[in-house]
């Protein structure tokens, strides 16, 4: 019997209740292509008689799905209704890294040019895949194209409730479980800060959950059709997987060893050449144009990262594992007791069940990127974790635990020790979700009054079309024939690593390099940018509080020959057009 990767086994609550029978047994059965019996077929696929109740309607309508849709409605429309007041109905991203991706791809699509300008190469974006979706939206949409993000983003978001209320159904979950797991995605992740991100990560939450459950099916199926087709799709996620952002590449090569477990050598080769095919096909389109074989983001930032830690020592390996936990323990609380429910699952069936293998590989990456990647950012560079390992948890809940051993005398222990963890894990995620949905207006507020404002300064005086900034994004989306002088060196085609300070350019640099691009104006945070003695700070716009913004003041500096007075003239001119809680202070200068 063939079946879609992702077919949906229709489990109603009449047949779950079905006695001496479990939705995991099934789940082995199917696998191992084993004979079912009667109960078995009924679950599977055979037509239910007339006796089936009042409620088969209302799951005919899948109301798990349904219902997280409308929660996803409800929470977006919220923050967009409390953000929007920040913003005058503006759209407006809650960092500016969002508006780097909106000019990389808007530069490709109208100028064949993939960079933070139209002038040069710059490999700024550690995410292929999201640049050419976006590039091909701008392109297929034209004007308009700053809220295009948004709408991809909230796409994303749908097509992952999608996903995961599948593979949650095809694990074998009732309809309570479900909804409990997509309700999960929605608020315990939670999606919020990743859609209005506005960037690449709800399409990355979809890939990497569409790869581990059709891996974990294809790993525990022993053989038959259904094995082929779901090792075909685990290697066609593959490459989707690695390129949409480059964890995917260790997420792919942990699947690549699971399959080599399996004595399973060309499937595990073939997830293994893929997961790196995307990363050397864009590393060498980079070099070909100028640019590092690593994009930009990842060679200055990732010294300070833990892949960057390994070749300074064990110390500093150490330091930023520390450094890790410290930021995320509710993912570390999450891990463990991933970990826990795994290991008590293989004590009860050592089989490859695919509950098990999609919770070992989940806990597996993140360990891996804990100890290698970074965390933070927003809430956005560990959300996948959040998905894997918590839809991870709720599927051994669900189907691989015997309550009835651990409630027994010799259990009990371990029945304390999950409920300690799961309460430590449960406590930090529900603050770190209050938390991170109550920032996102007020980070859309920070965008809008900095970024946004420098970006429509620079709009209304096109004379300063070479500028020094510190944030990249909103500059260059906003301004479509403009040089940008990036003192993070990712707008540079080729960044010299020995002429930064922890990822910064030092002031000879800086100063060096504004004279060679011609750049008559800096526009910086200036209390964490070291600018040129010789430079004239002409005035700050400062904000009573900042919530993601690097710094609440924004200092304009004329660069020499620039006229200072000139400088002043035209940020006076504009003013007035500033939002009233930006306060302008005017330097004085010879």
């Amino acid at each position: 019997m063939t079946r879609d990767p992702f077919s949906v086994l229709t489990c109603h609550g009449a047949e779950l209740n079905a006695p001496h029978f479990s939705a995991l047994e099934l789940n082995r059965s199917v696998q191992r292509n084993e004979p079912q019996t009667s109960s078995e077929a009924d679950v599977v696929g055979r037509s239910p008689g007339p006796d089936i109740g009042p409620d088969r309607s209302l799951e005919s309508l899948n109301w798990p799905l349904l219902a997280a849709l409308l929660l996803l409605g409800v929470v977006l429309s919220l923050t967009w209704t409390v953000g929007s007041r920040f913003t005058g109905g503006a759209v407006t991203y809650v960092l500016d890294d969002a508006y780097i991706h909106m000019a990389l791809a808007k530069n490709l699509a109208f100028h064949g040019v993939l960079g933070v300008t139209p002038h040069e190469f710059t490999s700024a974006s550690s995410s292929p895949l999201w640049t050419l979706v976006l590039a091909s939206a701008f392109k297929l949409l034209g004007a308009g194209y700053d809220v295009v993000p948004l709408w991809l983003t909230v796409a994303c978001a749908v097509a992952l409730l999608a996903v995961a209320d599948r593979l949650l159904a095809r694990f074998g979950l009732s309809s309570t479980w479900r909804f409990a797991g997509l309700a999960w995605i929605v608020v315990g992740v939670p999606m919020t800060p990743v859609v209005f991100g506005g960037m690449e990560h709800p399409l990355q939450l979809v890939l990497d959950l569409a790869f581990v459950g059709v891996a974990a099916f294809a790993l525990a199926a022993t053989g038959g059709d259904d094995r082929r087709r779901l090792t075909v799709a685990t290697l066609l996620l593959t490459p989707l997987a690695a390129s949409v952002r480059y964890e995917g590449v260790a997420l792919g090569l942990i699947v690549a060893a699971a399959f080599w477990l399996r004595r399973r050598w060309l499937a595990g080769t073939g997830v293994a050449v893929l997961s790196v095919a995307p990363v050397a096909a864009w590393g060498w389109y980079s070099v070909a144009h100028g640019g590092y074989f690593l994009p930009n983001s990842v060679v200055v930032k990732g010294a300070t990262a833990g892949i960057g830690q390994l070749f300074s020592g064990p110390g500093a390996l150490v330091g930023h594992i520390v450094g890790n936990i410290r930021l995320t323990y509710p993912t570390i609380a999450l891990g463990i007791l991933c970990a826990m429910l795994t290991v008590l699952a293989v004590r009860r069936d050592r089989s490859w069940n695919a509950p098990v293998v999609f919770a070992g590989i989940s806990g597996t990456m993140a360990l891996t990127h804990l100890i290698l990647g970074d965390v933070g950012w927003f809430y956005r560079y560990q959300a996948y974790l959040f998905v894997l390992l918590g839809l991870s948890v709720l599927v051994l809940l669900s189907q691989a635990i015997d309550l009835r051993e651990l409630l027994a005398p010799k259990g009990r222990w371990v029945l304390a020790m999950v409920l300690a963890v799961a309460l430590l894990a449960g406590y930090g995620v529900s603050r770190r979700s209050v938390t991170a949905m109550r920032l996102v207006p007020l980070a859309m507020h920070d965008i809008f009054e900095q970024h946004v404002q420098v970006a429509r300064f620079l709009q209304g005086n096109p004379q300063y079309d070479s500028v020094v900034v510190n944030d990249i994004g909103a500059v260059s989306f906003y301004n479509d024939d403009i040089r940008v002088l990036d003192v993070w060196s990712l707008g540079e085609r080729h960044p010299n690593l020995a002429e930064t300070e922890a990822g910064q350019l030092v002031p000879a640099a800086i100063e060096r390099k504004a004279r060679i691009k011609g750049s008559k104006l800096a526009i910086v945070h200036g209390r964490i940018v070291d600018v040129p003695n010789d430079w004239v700070r002409v005035a700050s716009w400062t904000l009573p509080e900042v919530h993601v913004a690097a710094d609440s003041e924004v200092d304009f500096y004329a660069v020499p020959p620039s006229s200072p007075e000139a400088v002043r003239d035209a940020l006076r001119r504009y003013a007035e057009r500033l939002p009233a809680d930006v306060h302008v202070v005017s330097a004085d200068f010879p």
